[in-house]
């Protein structure tokens, strides 16, 4: 619903994930829709990531 994802990644035994979309527009748009999101009880909190 918010874009096209480019490459998502969930490490194992982590409480964290990583997604990058292909638009800068879209991963704002994601960013400001489902921060705070509930998901199994907590919060999910959604930044920018930096450059690798």
């Amino acid at each position: 619903p918010f874009g096209q994802i480019h490459y998502v990644k969930v490490p194992v035994g982590k409480r964290c994930g990583f997604v990058q979309f292909v638009s800068k527009a879209a991963a704002d748009r994601a960013i400001t829709k489902m921060n705070g999101f509930p998901i199994a009880g907590r919060q999910i909190r959604l930044s920018w990531g930096r450059s690798q």
